[in-house]
């Protein structure tokens, strides 16, 4: 989703929550020059390709996302959707867990509980080290990232950039009431130099997103947005992309399509160097993160195969935020 026509006090009060999931979920997949391009990213290692675009070191990291599931079933998850909103003055750090059986959970957490820091002496380099420690009901729960390089490209423009990475060996860790177990995990950075909110209802959004990891560890990424009441600051846009599991190449995806039955199934078209291709997934357990919007947890449906993979899926539509 993109961004911009800043919304009154009041709506944001009655909206904080859902503005805090949109602008981390979506805000910000714009199809641009870079990450529309069919094939492998050709410059893995340079995520800021955009000769005309501001340095990531001259943006302030505003608002990230981040996955973290255990290598084995059944498995540990932790999604964080973290935004500080400096022109508002508003931040939050929201979380979909699941540490025990099969249900999805929400939860607040201190927006201070993440940290974060640059690892790479060359700040245009996005590699970095997050870490938290929280509470979420009975569970004392802490990740360690300890260090992911964002070479995704989602976004690159002189105000704004999002980009995106995963890691390829299990070096993270989800330590829950002391227990600790190696994972997965994958980190989604908007950069920016100004904010400004979007009354997103009034736009009449509605999204499909989806961070997956297949059996082999191979990362998808998905942001498939509708606007009825599209504006040049503000328009629909599609994103899919795959991180290797093995060497962490980037491959970007055309022709994008997601469709399915929301309570049930998710069904994703697309393109790879003029191949149509489809995804399946079947959906699990889901938690309402904020009104119009619907958390699901995912498996890969490959027919024969059976259901792999662990991921979340994120349906939202603002027409039923009342």
């Amino acid at each position: 989703m993109r961004y911009n026509y800043r919304v009154n006090r009041a709506l944001l009060t009655l909206f904080a929550v859902y503005f805090s999931f949109l602008a981390g979920f979506a805000m910000f997949y714009v199809f641009n020059k870079l990450a529309g391009i069919s094939g492998v990213n050709t410059c893995p290692r340079c995520p800021n390709i955009c000769t005309e675009c501001a340095s990531p070191k001259d943006l302030d990291l505003v608002d990230f996302d981040i996955f973290v599931t255990t290598t084995l079933k059944p498995y540990k998850i932790i999604h964080l959707n973290h935004l500080n909103n400096k022109v508002e003055a508003y931040s939050q750090t929201q979380v979909e867990y699941l540490f025990a059986g099969n249900t999805l959970k929400k939860a607040q957490i201190p927006f201070e509980s993440i940290k974060w820091q640059q690892v790479s002496e060359n700040q245009n380099n996005l590699e970095y080290a997050f870490t938290g420690s929280f509470t979420v009901g009975n569970d004392k729960v802490e990740i360690q990232i300890p260090r992911i390089y964002l070479d995704m490209v989602i976004r690159a423009q002189p105000d704004v950039g999002k980009f995106g990475g995963s890691i390829a060996s299990p070096d993270a860790k989800i330590i829950v009431n002391g227990q600790e177990n190696n994972a997965y995990a994958v980190v989604t950075a908007a950069f920016f130099n100004k904010f400004t909110p979007v009354d997103y209802k009034a736009a009449k959004v509605r999204t499909h997103w989806m961070m997956f990891f297949d059996k082999d560890w191979n990362f998808y990424h998905l942001d498939k947005t509708e606007v009825e009441n599209q504006s040049d600051a503000y328009y629909a846009h599609s994103f899919f992309s795959k991180i290797s599991g093995t060497d962490t190449t980037v491959r970007y995806f055309t022709d994008i399509n997601a469709s399915g039955v929301p309570a049930s199934s998710l069904l994703v078209t697309y393109s790879q160097d003029g191949t149509a291709l489809e995804k399946n997934f079947t959906l699990k357990s889901s938690v309402t993160p904020y009104p119009g919007a619907s958390m699901f947890l995912i498996e890969a449906n490959d027919g024969s195969e059976g259901t792999e993979g662990v991921g979340l899926y994120l349906y939202v539509d603002s027409a039923l935020a009342n």
